[in-house]
């Protein structure tokens, strides 16, 4: 997520009309249609009045929905949105948009939502544009808004709050005659858009931007959840930032907040993502627990087993990922680690030896495939990768390939980079209790300059902590990214859980063990705890720690 505060209102309004209209017009030039959901209120008066105004956009190809809509408010009432958009943006088009998908909620609500769900385009939208409540609500999620929503449109309730800010504006003349419910889009499915767009001015919203901002990342701060989105820009107005710390500021370069990025998340909250029986519930459950957490984004993370099987896990994660816009709101792709990876013991860690094997092309084609799309990471030994021909195949595909529970000579791992190798996953973990001193996969991987990315998990049990501080200032924060390695027993406490056909034990201090105590058995951390572990580092700054863990993995997924 991207904040910019600009000069004043009108130009938060055409910054915010430039940034939409860009998108649109990329939406158009790919696929010939585009779609744009539209906010309402004084707040977004400005941006509207800019946008309508583009000549360059082809509005006949463009479908426009909108976020909410009072129930019971007749459409000519001077309060109802569908009287803003005609009166403030339809009517001042150079041409009639493809559709304006009205939300008509005067009669029976619950089935306009069933219509409007009807009309949606099947994938994310193009653009949404959105405002900040007074009380942090998003369109009218009120707080506690809820993250996990299923139905893409909601009947609502709408709190005092609310309903004291539509009087204040001028739309209504007392509190009795604020509507007291509302039809509007869920949380996921404003999600749910490659790019969103959020106009803020004024001072009245100060107090909802720092919460949204700077407080914690939760339903009673619906807004919060923006922090979350990888094209989110939030346009300020000085009077909006006002609350604001020092860092967001109108004259340096816009200010980034961005949400953790996990590069490893084998689950969360009791839910295996590798499990057979694994459900779409308790996917969305999991991710809703992450989010609780202030977890950000994240790849569901599958490891090694035999190729039939990890084909149906990940295809079933695919699917998830394909049809549920909640799903994606955390998990934006899949990291298969192994089952290319050393088999001997300290070396193959937590995963089952027996399905230990060497890369091959064609196997991993199968893997690949099985994601359509959505492999977004693999994790394997070079040494077992005969001339680096897998490893070149998967570059090809634009998928990050990183080295792990492996043990390659210095040779080998510059021959593995020079094929497209670029990362290193988990430093320091999968890999033997005892090493050589002087000669060993850590001082390989931390020496290689070919290598761009290297992993860690920093939760206070993988690396000890002064360890932690050695890596990070030899590696440097250019280099490293955290990252999470939980598993389902994240967020538990101590208990019994599983981790594909394995047996995992938490202890007091939260360390993960085999059953039989022999070695860790992935995380139970959160990405708020890795955060908290790297902040005392000593010397580690708040930028370093976001760097390490949304800037870095953001660009190593890019290509970066």
């Amino acid at each position: 997520m991207i904040v910019r505060v600009h000069a004043d209102a009108e130009a938060l309004g055409r910054a915010a009309a430039d940034e939409a209209a860009a998108e649109l017009s990329a939406a158009l030039a790919r696929g010939g249609e585009a779609s744009l959901v539209v906010a309402t209120g004084l707040s977004q008066a400005a941006t509207l009045a800019a946008l309508a105004a583009r000549p360059d956009l082809a509005w006949e190809r463009i479908r426009i929905f909108h976020l909410d809509e009072y129930v019971g408010l007749p459409a000519d009432h001077p309060a109802a949105f569908r009287r803003f958009i005609h009166e403030r943006f339809l009517a001042r088009l150079a041409r009639p948009p493809a559709a304006f998908h009205a939300i008509r909620a005067e009669g029976d609500a619950a089935a306009e939502c069933r219509r409007l769900a009807s009309l949606l385009p099947p994938g994310p939208f193009d653009v949404v544009l959105a405002g900040i409540g007074e009380n942090g609500h998003l369109a009218f999620n009120d707080p506690p808004a809820d993250f996990a929503a299923r139905d893409p449109y909601l009947v609502v309730a709408l709190d005092e709050a609310c309903r004291r800010q539509q009087v204040s504006e001028g739309w209504f003349g007392s509190l009795a005659e604020v509507p007291t419910r509302a039809v509007t889009m869920s949380v996921p499915r404003i999600l749910d858009c490659r790019r969103l767009v959020a106009a803020v001015p004024d001072a009245r919203k100060a107090a909802a931007v720092r919460a949204a901002l700077e407080g914690p990342l939760a339903p009673v701060v619906p807004a919060s959840i923006l922090r979350t989105h990888p094209r989110a820009t939030i346009h300020l107005d000085p009077a909006s930032a006002t609350l604001l710390a020092g860092r967001w500021t109108a004259d340096g370069p816009p200010a980034v907040a961005a949400a953790p990025l996990d590069l490893q998340l084998n689950g969360f909250g009791g839910v295996d993502f590798g499990a057979d029986d694994l459900t779409v519930e308790q996917v969305r459950a999991a991710c809703a627990a992450v989010a609780a957490r202030g977890g950000g984004q994240a790849l569901a993370t599958v490891i090694t087993d035999s190729i039939p099987a990890l084909v149906r896990r990940i295809e079933r994660l695919a699917t998830f990922l394909e049809e549920d816009p909640v799903v994606r709101q955390t998990l934006v792709g899949i990291h298969v680690e192994g089952p290319f990876i050393r088999g001997d013991e300290g070396y193959v860690g937590a995963h089952p030896p027996a399905h230990a094997r060497a890369a091959t092309v064609e196997e991993a084609t199968l893997l690949v495939a099985a994601g359509r799309g959505h492999v977004r990471m693999v994790t394997l030994a070079p040494e077992r990768d005969r001339g680096c021909r897998t490893i070149g195949w998967l570059a090809e595909q634009g998928i990050l390939v990183a080295a792990g529970h492996c043990d390659p000579s210095a040779d080998e791992l510059r021959q593995a980079c020079a094929a497209g190798l670029r990362c290193f996953t988990h430093l320091g973990n999968g890999c033997p209790h005892v090493l050589p001193r002087h000669d060993n996969v850590i001082h390989r991987a931390i020496a290689c300059d070919t290598l761009p990315w290297i992993t860690m998990i920093p939760d206070g049990v993988h690396v000890p902590r002064p360890a932690l501080g050695n890596w990070l200032r030899a590696i440097g924060v250019e280099r490293a990214i955290a990252v999470s390695d939980t598993t389902a027993a994240g967020g538990m406490g101590p208990g019994t859980f599983r981790l594909g056909s394995q047996t995992v034990t938490v202890d007091a201090d939260g360390a993960a063990w085999s059953a039989d105590r022999t070695h860790l058995v992935g995380s139970t951390a959160g990405m708020d705890d890795v955060r908290r572990v790297l902040a005392a580092v000593p010397g580690f700054t708040a930028a370093d720690v976001e760097r390490l863990t949304a800037t870095n993995p953001r660009r190593a997924l890019a290509g970066g």
